[in-house]
């Protein structure tokens, strides 16, 4: 979207339903997540999106999502989900390598900061933890930025709900707290009209 205008530009069909984040570099390249499945990349005036990772089905992985680049634009982080919990990982890819090298056992996105730190969510801490651009490998030296960062209430997790803008101010915007409100599973008619309620308020969704 152009921010004077407010006119809004289609860059493409999405391969799949969902979004999972994106990143722009100033090369004009655009990756973005589409529901489950690998990343997918873009040019910035739009086309044919491009599959960018490949799903290792060894480690049973079912989903790459929430890419961000690295000051290199050409190096992104990324959080690769399996269905075993324990091969949840951040991990580093690259635009014109398959090669791939796995960061931090977390279960959140994870940005890069300034201040040469990456910036994820472990266990409901906002978390920072050296990082060298150079190497491209995290340092032991860690901090603790925030405790209780939100869960999505829409898928009923935590990916990571922080957003870090790399500006003049270098601004950090996080949420606290779980779930922004309490919901209630109704009963519909055909005609859309509710007819009933089903159990008490509370965390619930995605009925099947």
């Amino acid at each position: 979207m152009d921010l004077p205008s407010g006119t809004a530009q289609t860059l493409c069909a999405a391969p799949q339903f969902g979004f999972g984040g994106g990143t722009w570099n100033e090369r004009g390249d655009i990756l973005f997540a589409a529901g489950s499945g690998p990343l997918f990349r873009i040019p910035a005036g739009g086309g044919e999106p491009a599959p960018v990772t490949a799903l290792d089905t060894a480690r049973q992985e079912f989903s790459h999502a929430w890419p961000s680049f690295l000051p290199d634009g050409r190096h992104f982080l990324y959080l690769v989900r399996s269905v075993r919990r324990e091969n949840t990982s951040v991990v580093i890819g690259t635009l014109d390598s398959p090669e791939v090298r796995h960061l931090a056992a977390v279960e959140s996105r994870a940005v890069y900061a300034p201040t040469g730190h990456l910036l994820y969510v472990r266990e409901d801490v906002l978390t920072a933890q050296a990082f060298d651009v150079a190497t491209m490998r995290m340092g032991p030296q860690t901090f603790q930025i925030a405790a209780a960062i939100g869960e999505n209430p829409g898928i009923g997790e935590n990916p990571g709900t922080f957003a870090f803008s790399i500006s003049r101010n270098n601004v950090l915007v996080y949420r606290t707290g779980t779930n922004l409100a309490q919901r209630q599973l109704v009963w519909v008619n055909r005609a859309g009209q509710q007819i009933g309620t089903l159990g008490e308020p509370g965390d619930c969704g995605q009925p099947a």
